[in-house]
C-alpha cells in the first residue's frame, strides 16, 4: 500500500472562526435537600483556555418538567466565575435543572450547557424517590461501530463492540467474529466500558456474525453490515500529532473533506483518491486546542460518504494531582490535604470536601461537560465512567453518535461587556412631549446662564453601604438613559426623581433594564431521557440524620427552618431614623409600648396634619386628659398636658417634621408616668419639596460573589464548646489555585460530628488547557 502525505502547507486551516465557549459548573456537593445554598464555581473556555473576552454568564434554573423559575447573570473574570444560590424551601422535586450561556448567538445545531442536581426529600426514602423508574427485567445489546461509519471490501477495517444492558448501562460480553461459512476469524472480550475492538479484512460477497454471551451466559449473535465499496477516513492519534488518513476500493473518486474541532471550522479541501493509495493528512496537536476533532468526506455533491471522530491529545488532557491526606481522628478534628501538580502546571481549581453519606454523582466530570456533552446527539449515559474504565477510550469516542453539523462563531460580531443599568422614564406620550419640551428648555437656560448641562437626580444604595449616593444624569427623547459607572451585585435601592424644581412634581415612573431580556429567551434544556442517577452505596441513606428540623448555614452552625425574609424600603428607613436620633433618645432600658413615624407616612407627605392630631389618631391609648411627661429631642418639656405643650408653645407644627414618636405607658425616668418621645427635624432636615415626584425601587444585578466560609476548630476549647456539627459540606474552595515551580498547595478541613468518612473533588483547568480532575472516598 503506496503512501501520500498532504501537508498542511496546501491546506488552508481557517483560524478566522473561533471556538464556542464551553461552559464547566464545579458545585460544593452533587446533592441537596429543599432550602439548602448551592455553592458554584464556573468555568468559561474559549479555543481550550479559560476565555478572556467573556464577562457575562447567563443562567436559568428549571424543575425536572422543565418549567423555569430563576434566573441570573454572574460577572465572569479571566474565564472564572464564582457565586452561590438557594434552591427554594418548597422545591418538591427529585432534581433540579441549571443551564448557562455566554452572548453567544444560539446555534440551532447544539444545546445550552446544562447541569442537573439531585435533590433529596426529607422523609421520603430513597427507594421512593427512584419510583418514578420501575425495575426492568435486564437484558443485554451488542452494538457495532465500523471505523468511518462503513466497512470497505478487501481493506483492513477497525470494528469498536459495545455491550450494554437495557438502562444503558456498560456490561460484560465476549464471542468471537465468524463468516457465513463458520470460519473463525477473531475472538474479543469487552473491559469495564464494555467495548472491544476486532480487526478483520471483509470480502464483498461474505456475510459477517458476531456470535457472543453476555454475563447471563445466553447465547446471541448478530449481523455485521456488509462490506461496499467506498471511500472513508480513518484518525490516527498519537502523542504529538494526529493523522487523517484517507482511502477508497474504488479505482478513483474525487472527495470533499472538511475538518472541525469541537464547533470550529478547521479546513475544507477537495481530494482526489486512487485505490491502493492512503492520503495522510498529519495535524500537530500543539497548534490545536483540546477536543472533538471531526473528519467528514463527502462526494462532489455533498452526499455523505464517511465520518470519524477522535479526541486531540486525549492521553493528556486529563490531569490527575497527586494527593496526599494526612487524617484527624474523631469528631471536629482537622484533616491536612496536599496536592502535587508537575512543576510546569499552574492551574486554577475548585476542591470540594463532602460528609461521606451525602450521595455523590460520578457519572459526569469536566472533562465530559466541556467537550462530549455539547457535541452529541443523544443524552450521554455515565460519560465519565466509560471514560475510566475504557481501555482504548477512542473506542468509546466511535461508538458516540455526534453532532455533525457545524456551529460558526464570529467572534468580532458577538464582543461581550460588562453589563450596566440602563433605564427609561415612563409616563403618558400626551404629557411627555410637553416635560421633554419643558427640559430642553430649561438645559439652554441653565448653558447660557452657568454652562453646564443638568438632568435628572439619580440614587443609588447597596445592602453594604450606609447612605444612598447620587449622581446626575442626563436623557434622550425617548427618557432612555444608562449609569454607565456603577456594576450592581446583588441587589440595590434605587431613587430617581428631577433636579429642576418646575419638573418635579410630574408624575412619572421608570422601567430599568439590566441583563438584555433577549438573552433569558433561549428555552430551557433538560434531560428528560436520562435514567435516574445510581448512589454510591446500596445501602438506604437516613435522611433524618441530615437535617430534620433544622439547616446548617456556611458556618456549619444550625438553624431552625425559617423562611427568608428581606428588610423592606420602610424598614431601611425605619432604621435610619432610629440612627439619627440615638444620642437625642432618653436612655432606657424600657421598651416602648409604641412607636410611629410621621415623616415616612404617605398620608402625611400629601395631606397637612399638625402632630397633636396625628398623635391622637395613631395612638389608641393617648388620653389628652391625662397629664403625659413630653419630651423633644431628649429634653423635658414642662406642661401640664400634651395639649397645653401644643397649643401654649407655638408648636402645633406638621407632622412631617417630626420623623419619630415614641410612647411610653410607664417610664422610669418620668417617675413612672406615660411619656411622650418627640424627635424633630433641624430645619435644614425638613423636607420643604413634598409632594415631588420620586421614583423608588430595588433592582437586581450580577450574582453576588461572596467566599465562602469554612467551618474551623483551632482550639480544644472551641471543638469540645461548640454545639454539634452536621455540616454537609466540610470544605469548599473555589478559589484554589497552583502556581507553576510551587510543588504543592495546602488545604485544612475538619469533620462534623459524625466523622465517618468523606469525599474529595479537586476540579480545574491549566494554562495549558489541560483539565484537573480528582475524586475519591475516605471512609
Amino acid at each position: 500500500m503506496r503512501y501520500i502525505i498532504l501537508f498542511l502547507l496546501f491546506i488552508q486551516i481557517n483560524f478566522s472562526y473561533a471556538q464556542s465557549n464551553s461552559i464547566y459548573l464545579h458545585t460544593d456537593r452533587d446533592y441537596y435537600f429543599p432550602g439548602d445554598t448551592v455553592w458554584f464555581k464556573g468555568y468559561i473556555l474559549e479555543e481550550g483556555l479559560l476565555s478572556k473576552n467573556v464577562f457575562n454568564l447567563y443562567l436559568k434554573w428549571a424543575d425536572g418538567q422543565g418549567k423555569e423559575f430563576q434566573q441570573a447573570v454572574a460577572m465572569v473574570s479571566q474565564g472564572i466565575t464564582a457565586s452561590h444560590f438557594v434552591i427554594p424551601t418548597t422545591y418538591q422535586g427529585d432534581e433540579l435543572f441549571i443551564n448557562a450561556y455566554t452572548n453567544d448567538p444560539n446555534c440551532p445545531q447544539g444545546r445550552p450547557y446544562f447541569k442537573k442536581i439531585g435533590i433529596l426529600q426529607l422523609g421520603k426514602p430513597i427507594s421512593d424517590q427512584r419510583s418514578d423508574f420501575p425495575k426492568k427485567e435486564k437484558h443485554y445489546n451488542l452494538f457495532l461501530y465500523p471505523e468511518g461509519g462503513l466497512l470497505l471490501s478487501d481493506i483492513s477495517n477497525q470494528l469498536t463492540i459495545k455491550c450494554t444492558d437495557n438502562n444503558g448501562i456498560p456490561s460484560m460480553a465476549k464471542g468471537s467474529l465468524t463468516d457465513d461459512q463458520g470460519k473463525f476469524l477473531g475472538d474479543f472480550q469487552t473491559d469495564g466500558a464494555g467495548l472491544a475492538m476486532i480487526y478483520f479484512t471483509p470480502n464483498l460477497a461474505t456475510n459477517y456474525f458476531i456470535e457472543w454471551t453476555a454475563v447471563d451466559g445466553n447465547i446471541r449473535k448478530n449481523s455485521l453490515p456488509a462490506a461496499k465499496l467506498g471511500s472513508k477516513a480513518s484518525l490516527i492519534t498519537e502523542n504529538d500529532q494526529t493523522v487523517i488518513q484517507l482511502q477508497t476500493n474504488i479505482d478513483s473518486q474525487s472527495v470533499r473533506i472538511e475538518a472541525s474541532l469541537q464547533q470550529r471550522f478547521l479546513f475544507k479541501e477537495q481530494v482526489h483518491l486512487i485505490k491502493g493509495k492512503k492520503i495522510n493528512i498529519p495535524l500537530q496537536n500543539n497548534s490545536l486546542e483540546y477536543g472533538l476533532l471531526q473528519v467528514k468526506v463527502n462526494d462532489t455533491s455533498g452526499q455523505l460518504l464517511s465520518s470519524r471522530t477522535a479526541i486531540i491529545g486525549q492521553e493528556q488532557i486529563l490531569l490527575k494531582p497527586e494527593v496526599s491526606l494526612q487524617r484527624g481522628e474523631g469528631e471536629k478534628s482537622g484533616n491536612r490535604l496536599q496536592l502535587q501538580l508537575p512543576l510546569k502546571e499552574s492551574a486554577k481549581l475548585s476542591i470540594s470536601v463532602t460528609d461521606i453519606d451525602v450521595p455523590i454523582d460520578s457519572n459526569e466530570s469536566m472533562l465530559t461537560d466541556l467537550y462530549l456533552k455539547p457535541l452529541a446527539s443523544d443524552n450521554l449515559i455515565a460519560p465519565q465512567v466509560y471514560w475510566n474504565k475504557s481501555k482504548n477510550r477512542d473506542g468509546y469516542i466511535q461508538s458516540v453518535n455526534w453532532l455533525r453539523e457545524i456551529c460558526y462563531s464570529d467572534k468580532q460580531f458577538y464582543k461581550d461587556t460588562l453589563l450596566v443599568l440602563k433605564g427609561q422614564i415612563i409616563m403618558p406620550k400626551d404629557r411627555w412631549a410637553k416635560f421633554y419640551e419643558s427640559y430642553r428648555n430649561l438645559l439652554k437656560k441653565e448653558e447660557k446662564s452657568k454652562g453646564v448641562d443638568r438632568g435628572a437626580s439619580f440614587g443609588y444604595q447597596d445592602f453594604g453601604s450606609s447612605r444612598m449616593k447620587y449622581q446626575e444624569i442626563g436623557f434622550d427623547s425617548l427618557g432612555r438613559f444608562s449609569i454607565p459607572n456603577l456594576i450592581i451585585f446583588d441587589s440595590v435601592e434605587t431613587k430617581f426623581s428631577q433636579i429642576y424644581r418646575r419638573l418635579k412634581f410630574e408624575p412619572f415612573s421608570v422601567h430599568y433594564t439590566f441583563a438584555n431580556p433577549q438573552q433569558f429567551r433561549r428555552p430551557v434544556y433538560i434531560a428528560d431521557s436520562l435514567p435516574q442517577r445510581d448512589y454510591k452505596t446500596t445501602d438506604l441513606i437516613q435522611l433524618e440524620s441530615f437535617a430534620p428540623n433544622f439547616t446548617v448555614d456556611a458556618k456549619g452552625q444550625r438553624r431552625l427552618a425559617t423562611v427568608v425574609v428581606h428588610r423592606s424600603r420602610l424598614q431601611r428607613e425605619q432604621e435610619r431614623v432610629q440612627k439619627r436620633f440615638y444620642m437625642a433618645d432618653v436612655p432606657t432600658n424600657i421598651k416602648p409600648d409604641a412607636i410611629i413615624y410621621p415623616a415616612l407616612d404617605s398620608n402625611v407627605i400629601k395631606r397637612s396634619y399638625d402632630i397633636s392630631d396625628y398623635i391622637r389618631k395613631q395612638l389608641k391609648s393617648y388620653n389628652p386628659q391625662r397629664n403625659y411627661k413630653i419630651y423633644i429631642n431628649g429634653i423635658e418639656q414642662i406642661f401640664t398636658n400634651f395639649e397645653s405643650n401644643i397649643d401654649g408653645n407655638g408648636l402645633f407644627e406638621d407632622a412631617a417634621n417630626f420623623p419619630m414618636v415614641k410612647y411610653y405607658a410607664s417610664l422610669p425616668q418620668a417617675d413612672n408616668q406615660p411619656a411622650i418621645l418627640l424627635f424633630q427635624s433641624s430645619v435644614g432636615e425638613v423636607d420643604r419639596e413634598i409632594g415631588k415626584a420620586v421614583d423608588k425601587q430595588t433592582l437586581i444585578g450580577y450574582m453576588p460573589i461572596t467566599q465562602y466560609t469554612n467551618v474551623t476548630y483551632e482550639t480544644t476549647a472551641k471543638k469540645f464548646n461548640s454545639p454539634k456539627d452536621y455540616r454537609s459540606t466540610l470544605y469548599w474552595n473555589a478559589f484554589a489555585t497552583m502556581e507553576a515551580g510551587n510543588t504543592s498547595g495546602l488545604f485544612t478541613f475538619f469533620n462534623n460530628s459524625r466523622a465517618k468518612g468523606f469525599c474529595i473533588t479537586i476540579q480545574g483547568i491549566t494554562e495549558s488547557g489541560k483539565l484537573v480532575y480528582y475524586r475519591e472516598i475516605f471512609k
